[in-house]
């Protein structure tokens, strides 16, 4: 859990740093385009953790199996023979992979959205 932490603050530190920077570049005042920007990365860290957490589930595992299968074909008939039970419990379905960044990447953006929702009000 400490490594999440420790994640967790770098990520939130760079998306100050970065929205005090582009605070500077904003048609507003510094405060609006400050929590514009801010809430507009920190959308960018949940879209990101979203992802991760999808690929992470094994949401897009059959697809890729099924790709490989596929294009291991050199003529029609080994197509047919693809269905056969022995084949698919020599290849076998791909594991699940695991990203520690899951976690710090949505807690950082839920975060910095609230504390940007939070701000203007």
């Amino acid at each position: 859990m400490n490594y999440n932490i420790k994640r967790l603050s770098i990520l939130m530190g760079l998306n100050i740093l970065a929205s005090v920077v582009f605070a500077f570049f904003g048609e507003n005042s510094y405060f609006i385009s400050f929590m514009n920007s801010l809430f507009l990365i920190g959308l960018l860290y949940i879209v990101i953790g979203a992802f991760l957490f999808v690929v992470q589930g094994g949401f897009f595992n059959g697809i890729i199996f099924s790709m490989k299968n596929f294009l291991k074909l050199d003529r029609l008939g080994a197509y047919v023979a693809q269905f056969d039970d022995t084949d698919l419990k020599k290849t076998g379905y791909p594991s699940q992979k695991s990203y520690s960044l899951t976690l710090p990447f949505f807690a950082a953006g839920i975060l910095c959205c609230l504390v940007s929702l939070i701000g203007v009000l």
